[in-house]
């Protein structure tokens, strides 16, 4: 029998299985925010306002993937937790350390005494792109927050200095 005989089959190969296909990272992102949107209880109005609030978009589909993240995070630190982990309740010093900021926030705020508080505060938050409106402001951005109002209270070392001599030269 030569291999050149048309009437000895060949042994069929075995078919190789299929290669798993990666998931999209944005279509995985997307599904985590959903599913933590939903243990959450918010509704379409009040996630579509976190959206709008956090990243100045109003659709996961327009978030990069780092905005994407950033979210899910978030959410995260609201007490959702990933599909199929047991519930846990949200750290005891995650709210602790938010109320102490707050309070440092709006101790600032009275001591720098502008006109309306929280109009100030919301601008520099949307200046510096953290988020439209205090009330979705996270520990970190309070944090910064702080660092910003301490800064303009206080002001930089040498701003005074710089200040008076900038009122001399436009004489």
């Amino acid at each position: 029998m030569s291999p050149s005989n048309p009437s000895v089959a060949k042994p069929a190969k075995p078919a190789k299985p299929a290669k798993p296909v990666a998931p999209n990272p944005r279509a995985k992102y997307i599904k985590a925010i959903h599913t933590k949107v939903t243990q959450l209880g918010l509704d379409d109005t009040a996630y579509r306002a976190l959206l709008q609030a956090r990243t100045g978009k109003t659709s996961c589909k327009d978030l990069s993937i780092t905005e994407l993240g950033n979210i899910s995070h978030y959410l995260s630190q609201q007490g959702a937790v990933k599909p199929g982990s047991p519930p846990r309740p949200p750290a005891a010093n995650v709210a602790s350390g938010h109320a102490a900021l707050r309070a440092r926030v709006d101790h600032l705020l009275l001591q720098i005494a502008p006109r309306d508080p929280i109009k100030y505060v919301n601008a520099i938050c949307q200046r510096n792109r953290w988020c439209d409106h205090i009330a979705f402001a996270d520990a970190h951005i309070l944090y910064k927050l702080v660092g910003t109002l301490s800064r303009t209270l206080h002001g930089r070392p040498g701003g005074a200095a710089s200040a008076s001599k900038a009122s001399l030269t436009r004489k």
